[in-house]
């Protein structure tokens, strides 16, 4: 392994210490050099499109509206006299 010199605070070489070779002796594969690289860069993307918070919607839409009436209408049918296709029918008819 090479040898490389170690300095002091005023510039002066004090020794010289050998490299390990468990850590400097190593073969670089560049398979996983790339994929670290574009794991790197593809996490330092800024995002551009995000989903709205809590503060940020507003109004209230007619699905919303529709939802406790369909449920306090199907509540209120026995099981088996709800045809197939009734709470659609049911929104049709409210918007």
């Amino acid at each position: 392994m090479p040898k490389v010199k170690v300095y002091n605070l005023n510039g002066e070489v004090v020794r010289e210490e050998e490299l390990a070779p468990q850590v400097f002796d190593i073969v670089i594969k560049p398979v996983v050099v790339q994929q670290v690289v574009e794991a790197q860069l593809a996490n330092s993307r800024q995002v551009l499109a995000h989903t709205k918070g809590r503060g940020e919607v507003s109004g209230v839409t007619a699905a919303i509206l529709l939802v406790p009436f369909l449920a306090y209408a199907l509540r209120n049918i026995p099981l088996s006299a709800v045809p197939v296709g009734a709470s659609a029918k049911l929104g049709k008819v409210m918007s």
